[in-house]
Formats: C-alpha cells, sequence, structure tokens
C-alpha cells in the first residue's frame, strides 16, 4: 500500500526536478530525489558536450567539412538530445512513481532494492539499437564516397 508523500519530500521533489543535472557521483546513501532532474536541461547538457567534443575532433584533426558531414552531425546531435531526454524522463517517472512505495527519506540503496527496478535491472538495459544506427549512419556515409584505386 502507497504511503502520501510528506510536505517536505514534494517540496524536494520540485526543487530537484528543475535541476540541471542529476547528482553525478551517487553511493547507496544518496538520497533518491537527487536522482531527480529537469529532462530539457539534462539534454541540453549532453548536447553541448557533444558539440564541444565534435568542434575540437573537427579542429585537431583537420576534417574538411562537407554538407553531407554536417548533416550527420547535426542529426547525431538530434540523436544525442532526444535519447538524453528520454532517459531523464523515463528516470523521474521511476523514481518520483516509486518514492510512495519507499519508506521516507529513501535513498537509492531503496529505490535500487525494490522489486520493481530489479525487473528492470535483470531484463536488462535495453539499448540494442546502438549498432544497428552506427552501422547504417556507416554505411550511409560509405555509400556517399568515392573510393580510388
Amino acid at each position: 500500500m502507497a504511503r502520501q508523500l510528506t510536505a517536505n519530500e514534494q517540496s524536494q521533489i520540485m526543487i530537484e526536478s528543475d535541476a540541471w543535472y542529476p547528482t553525478l557521483f551517487t553511493t547507496y546513501g544518496t538520497p533518491a530525489v537527487k536522482m531527480l532532474a529537469n529532462p530539457i536541461k539534462v539534454a541540453i547538457v549532453h548536447t553541448v558536450i557533444y558539440a564541444i567534443v565534435a568542434s575540437l575532433y573537427i579542429k585537431f584533426m583537420q576534417v574538411k567539412l562537407t554538407r553531407m558531414s554536417v548533416g550527420i552531425a547535426v542529426v547525431i546531435g538530434l540523436i544525442v538530445a532526444g535519447v538524453s531526454y528520454y532517459r531523464q524522463y523515463m528516470t523521474n517517472g521511476n523514481v518520483i512513481g516509486l518514492l510512495p512505495k519507499l519508506p521516507e527519506n529513501a535513498t537509492k540503496f531503496d529505490y535500487l532494492n525494490n522489486y520493481a527496478v530489479q525487473g528492470d535491472l535483470y531484463r536488462g538495459s535495453g539499448s540494442t539499437g546502438g549498432s544497428f544506427l552506427a552501422g547504417a549512419l556507416g554505411g550511409a556515409a560509405a555509400s556517399k564516397m568515392r573510393f580510388r584505386r
């Protein structure tokens, strides 16, 4: 049976749900609400990091920019933003949904020991599309290149 969240817990949820990024290094003693963050802000942070890494790669590797390479970089940036948003959105939903079933001031340990979360951990992370995406992008890029013999 679920309990009612206290006013303190509700205020912590509101504060943490607007954060730019969840707690980066967590332990089992970290409060579960510290895993919350605003999904849009998390997506912005990840996309900015991607853009910085991509621009440094272009600068130091002296990559010739073409329309196709810029287009691929933009598509990958959009994918990074979308995946980041979705992951944080799902994490927020899972944490907020399970807080009423956890003890007051629940920690990450309490969250991970919940049966629903354990079931998700045993099913795997579900990220099997990375190889397919990499193969598709690589194949598309290679099909547009002209190889010399």
